[in-house]
């Protein structure tokens, strides 16, 4: 009886502590958070794949408007790029719009100036060269039509960059083989470029210097074998007024010094305009825009570089005087549509 007894207890017993121990850890679950079910992890990973593909398609459409307008800018930039060749040198295509609109509103007898006039032929010469320019300017916003000029401007100067820089090193080319100066022209000489006369050369660590004359003072330009401008003798034949004459030492002596009665400005016909450089006293006007370096300049910007290795100079100068003499009266009566719009 004991031992049942005993074992009895001890059954009972273990039986109690297993109890306890359940009760134990019912209570310890109860305070435990519980974790997501699974349809509901189902529901968040597809709600964020939803704002996933959301915000690639913003970034797709983003992307796409800056691919549509960098394509766009970079038509207008090339359509701008022969505007200073073909419509205008000058005058920028705002001043031509401005005039264009100037005209448009502006119903009054008052005759136009010469340049007014030339403005509003540079408009005339845009839109032949770009057809699509007035009903473009016509439909979009008055922004975006500042933007496209912008655009146009930018390309134009492009341009204009590009083609000063070809020739800067084209037209030492043509003067070294032409007139032969010694020393040569180094088209990237930037040192000892305007007025002076060398009167010494000294060396410095096996470096050239030149000494300089001009202003009243002596200046020194380290620098290699070339010079130009009015120091170098060949390249002051070119550059002096026509109306004087390079080979008389004192013409020669007051230009490089700027002496009053020799001072160049940018009013002055310089010699390598005219045909063999030379001009008529009497008749400026003989044998103008015929100087074949002048002419070999034209053919490498419009046509290409190697066109202008040789050059006839049967150019006819003249005539382009006389056609532009003829020609104020021919927009005088023309107006065309408005491109500036009130914002409202």
């Amino acid at each position: 009886m004991s031992l049942v007894l005993e074992g009895s207890t001890s059954i009972s017993g273990s039986t109690s502590l297993m109890s306890i121990d359940g009760q134990q850890n019912d209570d310890h679950d109860l305070h435990r958070p519980l974790g997501p079910s699974q349809p509901e992890t189902t529901f968040a990973q597809a709600q964020q794949r939803r704002k996933i593909a959301e915000l690639e398609g913003k970034l797709e459409a983003l992307e796409s408007g800056r691919a549509i307008k960098e394509k766009q800018t970079n038509y207008y930039i090339a359509q701008g790029r022969g505007l200073k060749r073909i419509v205008t040198l000058f005058d920028s295509i705002e001043e031509l719009v401005a005039e264009n609109d100037r005209r448009y509103d502006d119903n009054s007898e008052e005759d136009a100036t010469l340049d007014q006039d030339q403005l509003l032929s540079g408009y005339h010469t845009l839109l032949r060269t770009l057809p699509w320019f007035l009903k473009k300017a016509s439909d979009i916003e008055p922004n975006d039509f500042t933007r496209m000029l912008k655009m146009l401007r930018q390309g134009a100067d492009g341009a204009r960059g590009d083609d000063t820089s070809k020739l800067k090193t084209l037209v030492a080319d043509w003067v070294n083989r032409a007139l032969k100066p010694n020393p040569s022209i180094d088209p990237n000489d930037k040192h000892c470029r305007g007025v002076g006369e060398i009167v010494e050369v000294r060396y410095s660590d096996s470096v050239p210097i030149l000494l300089v004359r001009g202003n009243g003072a002596v200046r020194g330009c380290r620098q290699g074998v070339s010079y130009s401008g009015f120091i170098n003798d060949a390249c002051g034949r070119l550059l002096c007024p026509a109306e004087l004459d390079w080979n008389i030492p004192a013409v020669k002596a007051g230009i490089r010094d700027r002496s009053e009665g020799y001072v160049v400005t940018d009013l002055s016909f310089p010699a390598f305009l005219y045909e063999n450089y030379t001009a008529n006293p009497d008749n400026l006007e003989e044998g103008i825009f015929k100087g074949k370096i002048l002419l070999q300049a034209y053919k490498a910007v419009f046509t290409s570089p190697s066109s202008a290795k040789d050059v006839e100079c049967d150019g006819d100068g003249a005539d382009v005087i006389a056609n532009n003499r003829h020609a104020k009266k021919a927009f005088s009566d023309i107006k065309v549509k408005k491109h500036v719009r009130p914002n409202h």
